[in-house]
């Protein structure tokens, strides 16, 4: 344990040591990205990353530093501003609001101000892309300390080892929303909490090299937690990775074909051994999905649907985004505009759902509703235009990432296009710290042949930018 510690603050040392005075703020930043539902944070989002501090300020002090912004962060400057633009037409002449104007101006400027500062703090960093992987794989293990002692904490107080009130009065310090049936970690929601230990457990498994028992302590760590977490979008999550990898690189799956299948059939195994020390909201979901994949139709799913509303949401308020599209001609309503047409399409098309309390809070204006995923929000939002934006970037790090023909950042890319299925927020910092830095990587000139590789001095040189 000593030594386990003493490596801990010897890799904090490190991480701090690589960067100027200023760039460890950004590294405070990132330590801090778990937490991600702050009692305390400037909008009424579920999503509220206190990261965003430590981030802006070495955000601000950069631009002061330099008295500029730079070429790339105009372009997007100028992308935001024409969406602001379209959002204030939107609210002033069509809904007759500026309370989704007023909402999608902030997030608009915490996005802008993540991917800027992620953007130049990658930029600077004077690695190899080998060496900038480990290094933020690093972070990322210090960055999980504080989640995976809430998470053990509240596995404790699950199996009643130890008493409630604690691991609530703890867990509430982090997070605004506290459900202790499930393992939250410092997170509000169960599942964004579980994406944020599975990234970090990817990042440790693939790029992480310099201690042993670090690294093994840390995937043990995150393997029973995933597991145990009873998160079942998190599980979920897992399996459409999968799908995914096989689908967009099955160069490399070919290659961890039976290996992927040897650890699933190992990891079905283990779940069914630990399936009754889940929570029983957990098991019954899972049972209703099971006996809904053996008979999958629309019918069978709306009958799901229709008796779950969290079920609901996570499935059918991502398809209303596309409906509100469709219904506006490939148009957009505005950014943070969705809930606006919501329950008129909720009423012509799943009118079942009125009675969900979520639904019908709607409905009488106590609250507002996202679409749960940011493929949704976007081409809600922002119509046909918007998303061909959004999937043209992406394709962007696709094509140059199998360029680079590296099976581990492929990993990273499928995860990272997954991750954002079941997300609909404009400043989800786990998905843009990993979108700017593939991005920032995809740049990056390997060797192409053995000759290259010679002459390869393991530093980075961008090819355009």
């Amino acid at each position: 344990m000593i030594r386990l510690l003493s490596s801990l603050i010897s890799i904090n040392k490190s991480n701090f040591k690589n960067t100027s005075l200023i760039g460890s703020l950004f590294i405070i930043g990132l330590y801090l990205m778990p937490i991600d539902s702050f009692p305390i944070f400037p909008t009424s989002n579920v999503y509220r990353p206190i990261s965003f501090f430590p981030i802006f300020i070495y955000w601000a002090l950069t631009i002061i530093q330099k008295h500029k912004l730079w070429r790339s962060d105009v372009r997007i400057l100028i992308l935001i501003i024409i969406a602001i633009i379209y959002t204030f037409f939107c609210g002033f002449f069509w809904h007759n609001s500026l309370d989704g104007f007023l909402k999608f101006v902030l997030n608009a400027f915490i996005c802008f101000v993540f991917v800027s500062a992620t953007r130049n703090f990658v930029k600077n960093l004077k690695m190899s892309v080998p060496e900038i992987l480990e290094y933020f794989s690093k972070v990322l293990i210090i960055a999980s300390l504080i989640p995976i002692l809430l998470g053990w904490l509240q596995l404790f107080s699950r199996f009643n080892f130890i008493p409630d009130n604690i691991a609530y009065s703890i867990t509430s310090f982090f997070s605004y929303r506290v459900n202790l049936s499930r393992i939250q970690w410092a997170s509000g929601e169960p599942s964004m909490g579980f994406r944020f230990i599975a990234m970090s457990f990817l990042f440790i498994l693939l790029f992480y090299k310099e201690n042993l028992i670090v690294k093994y302590f840390f995937i043990i760590n995150f393997l029973i937690l995933l597991l145990l977490s009873g998160s079942t979008f998190g599980y979920l999550f897992i399996l459409i990775v999968l799908f995914f990898y096989f689908l967009l690189f099955p160069k490399y799956s070919k290659k961890f074909f039976l290996r992927l299948i040897i650890l699933l059939f190992l990891g079905v195994v283990l779940f069914v051994e630990i399936f009754h020390y889940l929570p029983d909201y957990t098991t019954s979901r899972l049972i209703k999905i099971v006996e809904l994949l053996k008979d999958l139709n629309l019918n069978n799913l709306l009958a799901l649907a229709s008796v779950d509303g969290s079920t609901f949401l996570r499935l059918f308020n991502p398809v209303i985004g596309v409906i509100m599209s469709i219904k506006n001609y490939g148009f957009g309503i505005g950014g943070e505009y969705y809930y606006v047409q919501y329950i008129e399409v909720v009423k012509e098309y799943f009118p079942f759902a009125v009675h969900f309390s979520s639904v019908n809070k709607v409905l009488i204006g106590a609250s507002i509703i996202t679409p749960k995923s940011l493929y949704s929000k976007i081409i809600a939002e922002f119509g046909l235009i918007g998303i061909s934006i959004f999937l043209s970037f992406l394709y962007r790090i696709y094509k140059r990432i199998k360029k680079m023909d590296s099976a581990k950042l492929a990993w990273l890319f499928t995860f990272m296009c997954t991750m954002i299925l079941n997300t609909g927020s404009y400043i989800y910092i786990d998905f843009i710290f990993l979108a700017v830095l593939l991005y920032q990587i995809s740049l990056y000139k390997l060797p192409r042949n053995r000759a290259e590789l010679e002459n390869f001095s393991g530093k980075k040189t961008i090819i355009d930018d």
